[in-house]
Formats: structure tokens, sequence, C-alpha cells
């Protein structure tokens, strides 16, 4: 499927271009760099037309000049937000004046008021102190992070979001994605966490197909902090350039190369050895629970994760060419002890009634000896990945235009348990071929390139292309159906309320399930100041293509009303053609729709399949029994 965007910058559906008249401080949500506006003033606090300004990049060395109008005023845009400036004013009658070391936000313009006039000099010392982080309320409320903003900030997983909680207007939900595990999520002023949209150096980096709760293409952020230059949360913004969301927007300028070499590593390392003993007191999701006693204190579920990364930066080419290279990756292994269902007698946190340790590994033994499938051990423990990498050049061809290009790599998988259900009525366990890894990654490519053609006038052109493929992986593989194997209640009689299933095979929903999307970019912006106000022209292209592939249950799924059944190959009378196992329907003919859904051309196509069951499904080679019951309902033997 192929949805295409073009615009040309302009409101809702009108045909002519817009020209945007606004303040020059005004706050852009998509802007990947910042500007300067200054206001000269000599003798009585009159404005000095035709003084000349000069703005020095100290990473880099590169200037930019303007000179004053009539008001007093110019203004510089498109400077890179990483580094410190120094401006220095001239003008007939008057000493040169300088400020150094001012720093800009990303999206906005710095104003700077120099007075020409002399004045008698007093030194005053004193020790400079830092402001948390800047809030601009100019086309809709923004903060902004600085480097060093997110340098002090206390991060362990390195997530933006941790970044983005500082803002009075977002909110960290500990659960919001899911309490097992735990998965955060980032609201903003109240909106659906996947209506955000997240910005890397101007390209869009959002979950664009919809299914991750966190809102980010892939498992982890794509990025981590140490890689970001400066951040900055919009909550409102109404810039002409904002487009493609429902919710706040968290944008991102990634770091560049300097003149000197720079480097960082970091490393982290957690375990359960590290928890206290009570650590299971506090519950994300209610608060703190009632304190445990030694009696009841669960044992503490194994995990070990480990994560490293660095990164350098440099140039290639003193003044000219710039690099900047990030690694970081993260490994964790752990058992299901502390977020699966598991039977009694088996030391999980949750368990399900009924079912006992005994049972499960009866049925486990009936799927390897029988069928010749491994269901998986419960006590076993499974790693996740994650990987990130990105490496970005910029070009200082002359002072007044750069060309920066960026790689960016995330890949991973995060472990899914299938669900159980721990109550008297129907209580479930799921075995790890029930389980699967979501394995997800992402690969971007972003050219940029900034120009200033005269004084007032600057542009912006960038390329971008986005791909995430998504591809849910069963742990025990596709070769064997999604089983539900029935056993009885506390009364050990099967046909009560309380009968549980343990859950086998594939899960019904991951048995064809494969995505790919990609999204391509392509964005021209000029911007000319006229005064103390900024007018902004352009087009923008975007095109997102889907291929999704979604087929519930494509391997089978099958119920066996006990493990001696099972053992003996003969399955229930009803065959299972949605994912509960418990309610299932007892009609042996089901309609499943296959839905595919890709391009080219931009319309997708769908084909529908009805399948007709009319006999046992066998799972394997080898003899089934007849059960006449079922033929007397289903129809004719095949």
């Amino acid at each position: 499927m192929k949805r295409t965007y073009a615009k040309l910058l302009m409101l809702g559906a009108s045909p002519v271009i817009m020209l945007m008249l606004a303040q020059s401080d005004v706050a852009h949500a998509q802007a990947i760099s910042g500007g300067i506006h200054a206001q000269i003033i000599g003798k009585g606090g009159a404005p000095v037309p035709g003084a000349s300004i000069k703005v020095t990049n100290e990473d880099n060395g590169a200037t930019l000049s303007a000179t004053t109008d009539a008001s007093g005023t110019a203004t510089l845009s498109n400077l890179p937000v990483q580094s410190e400036y120094t401006v220095t004013v001239t003008a007939p009658g008057y000493p040169a004046q300088t400020q150094s070391h001012i720093g800009l936000t990303l999206g906005s313009t710095s104003n700077i008021n120099v007075d020409l006039s002399p004045v008698e000099t007093v030194v005053v010392t004193g020790q400079a102190t830092h402001a948390a982080f800047a809030i601009t309320e100019s086309a809709g409320v923004a903060t902004s992070f600085s480097a060093r903003d997110i340098k002090n900030t206390p991060t362990v997983e390195r997530d933006i979001r941790d970044i983005v909680q500082n803002t009075p207007y977002a909110y960290i939900d500990p659960v919001g994605g899911g309490s097992n595990p735990p998965i955060p999520t980032v609201n903003i002023a109240g909106a659906n966490p996947r209506c955000n949209n997240f910005l890397v150096d101007g390209l869009q980096q959002k979950d664009s197909f919809g299914l991750n709760s966190t809102g980010y293409p892939t498992t982890r952020a794509p990025i981590p902090t140490d890689w970001a230059a400066q951040v900055q949360v919009a909550v409102t913004p109404y810039d002409v350039q904002y487009n493609d969301t429902c919710g706040g927007v968290i944008n991102v300028v990634t770091k560049t190369g300097t003149d000197t070499l720079h480097g960082t590593f970091y490393g982290l390392m957690k375990n359960d050895g590290l928890n206290g003993q009570d650590y299971n007191l506090f519950n994300p999701a209610t608060g703190l629970s009632a304190v445990t006693t030694q009696a009841n204190r669960p044992v503490k579920p194994y995990f070990d994760e480990k994560s490293y990364g660095g990164t350098l930066s440099g140039a290639i080419i003193p003044d000219t060419l710039f690099f900047f290279l990030g690694y970081d990756e993260l490994k964790r292994t752990s058992a299901p002890s502390g977020i699966a269902v598991g039977p009694q007698g088996a030391g999980f946190a949750s368990t399900a009634t009924s079912i006992s340790l005994a049972e499960v590994n009866k049925i486990a033994d009936d799927a390897r000896n029988v069928y010749g499938f491994n269901p998986g051990n419960l006590s076993d423990v499974y790693t996740e990945t994650n990987q990130r990498y990105i490496g970005k050049l910029s070009w200082q061809i002359n002072d007044d235009h750069t060309l920066s290009g960026v790689y960016q790599h995330a890949a991973g998988a995060q472990l899914v348990v299938g669900s159980g259900i721990t109550s008297t009525g129907g209580p479930r366990v799921s075995l790890p071929s029930n389980w699967y890894q979501n394995a997800q990654k992402m690969e971007v490519y972003n050219l940029q390139e900034t120009g200033r053609w005269t004084q007032n006038f600057t542009t912006e052109i960038s390329i971008g292309h986005e791909g995430v493929h998504d591809l849910p992986t069963p742990l025990g593989g596709l070769k064997f159906p999604e089983v539900y194997v029935r056993t009885p209640g506390l009364d050990n009689v099967l046909g009560g309320a309380d009968d549980g299933y343990v859950r086998l095979g594939p899960d019904f929903s991951r048995q064809y399930n494969f995505l790919y999307y990609r999204n391509d970019y392509l964005k021209a912006l000029g911007t000319y100041t006229m005064d103390n106000h900024t007018i902004e022209f352009g087009a923008e292209f975007h095109e997102l293509w889907i291929d999704d592939k979604f087929v519930q249950g494509a391997q089978g799924v099958v119920r066996f009303d006990s493990e001696a059944d099972f053992a003996a190959r003969k399955i229930s009378t009803a065959i299972i053609t949605n994912s509960n196992g418990i309610n299932a329907s007892t009609s042996n003919a089901q309609g499943n729709p296959i839905y595919f859904a890709s391009g080219p051309g931009g319309r997708p196509f769908r084909r529908r399949r009805q399948i007709q069951l009319q006999h046992q499904l066998g799972l394997c080679p080898g003899h089934l029994v007849s059960d006449q019951g079922y033929d007397r309902r289903g129809g004719p033997a095949l």
C-alpha cells in the first residue's frame, strides 16, 4: 500500500503558497538549526544603520557577515545549534564590540542587543549559572534542551524520553505500553503516544504503521541521548512546516564533528543481584503494595543486562570536513519466571491455578516424543539484543553553504511471552514455543544542504529515506500449529468450569506476519527575513509505502480435550479458528480472510479465501484416530 503526500507550504487547502509572516524568534517544529537577531544601538539609544556584523562559528571558524538596516537590526539564520558563536560589531565612529560564547536554541532565533556607545568600564566577577532548559512560546509552546541539559540529565536506558519528561507538558506512563513487562510511553499534553511525531535531523522516525505502543519505529528509541546535540519538545506547534501528527513533536538534532578530536565511552551493568530483597514492593501500575513477609516473599527472577557504547568525532580536513560516529549495544538475558504465567510448583511469580508442573512436563514430553516438536522449556533463559549506530559527515563547502549526510541503523528484538491466565475459571499456561521475538530493524539515509544566498535569504534542501522491517519470530519456529491441550481443574475431572489449557506452538497471530514500510522525503524550504519578520515558502514530498502480510492461523490452531488425546493424536471435535481456545466455536468450518497490502501503483489488492475444514487436521505424518461424531457434523470424510 502506498500513500503519497505532496504539499506546498501553505494553510489548509488554499491554492496559494503560504507566506508566513511572524516575529523573527518563531519556534519551528521541524527545524534543524537556529538563528541570531541582532539589534545595534548607539548614542542616546538610537539605532545604528550600516553597522557590520560578523558571526564566527567557534567550532570550525566559519564566518557569516551582515549589515544592519535602517532600524539597526540584522538577522542571520540556518546556523548549526551545536556550536557557540562569537559576534563582532563595527560601525563608523564607534569602537568595535564583541560578544562570545553565544548559544542557540533549536528552531528559534536568539536575540542579542549591542550598545556601541562608550560607557564607563565596570568589572564584575561572578559565576555563570545555567538554566535547566529554555521554554519558547512562539508558534506554539516548545521546550528546548541543550547539549549540557542532555548531558546533565540522569538516565539509565539512555532514552530520549528521559529528556522529554523534563518538560512540564510531558508525562511518562511507566506501563502505558503494557505491564508485563512494563513498557513506558511518552504522553505530551494528554495525547496518545502513537500521535507523537519523532524527528531526527528533520526526518520523521516515528512508528508509521502504528503497532508499537511507544510510538518509536523500533523496540528502543532510534537514537540514544549521547548522539543528541539538542532536543526540542513542541506541544502545539502551528508553524507552516509542521505536519503529520496529532500529538506533540519531539525534534532531535544529532551532533556534528568539530576541529577538536573528541570521544566518549560508557558501559552499564545491572542484574537481579542488585535488586533488593523486596524488589516487588513497588508496582508501577498501582504504586506501593503491602509489605511482604519472609514466608510469602517470591524468589527474585534472574536477569542480566549489559549495555555499552561510545562516540568519536573530529575533523578529516580541518575547518572543512567533519565526522561523527556513534555506537550503542544492549544485551539482556532473563528468565521468564518474572513476567510469564507458570504452573504450580515452578517458581513463577504468577501461576495458573489447577495446572501443575507435572502436567505441563507430560504435555511437553508428548510434543517431543510423539510429534517430534520441541515446545520449549520454562526453566530456560532467553536473550534479547539491540544494536544502534550512526555515521555523519559534514562538509563546510564555504562560509555560506554546508552539506551533511547521515546513515543511521537500529535493530533489535524484544521477547514477548504468550498470555497466561491465573484465574480459577480457565487458567492457562503458554510454553516458550508460543512466545516470539519481536524483531525490528530500521535504516535511515539523510542528505541535507543549507545555504545562504544573500544576507536575508537562506535555503534548506533535504532528501531522506527510512526503511523499517518488522518480523515477529516464534521461538519454536513455524512448522507446527498452535495447540491447546485441556487439563482437569482442581476437582481433577475434565469438563468443569475450572479446566485449564496448556498452549504450545506458534501464536495464532504470528504464523504469517511480515511487515515492511518505508518513508521517502524531499523537502525544499526558503526563508527570507525582512525587518522583524520572517517569510517562509517551499514544497515537501512524502511517500509512505507499506507492505504488510498478516494471516491469522496460517499454520492451524487445534485443541485436544486431554493430555491422553494429545498423546493419541486425537483432536477435539472443535477446530479453533480464533485465538481463544476456551471459548472456541464448535463449528467445524470457518472463513479465514487473507489480506495482503502492497504496491506498486498505490492501490492495495486483497484476496479472500474461504477454507472449509471437513475432517481431522493431521499435525504430522501418521495415523489419526477417526472421530465418527465429527464426521457426522462436519460432512463426508475427505
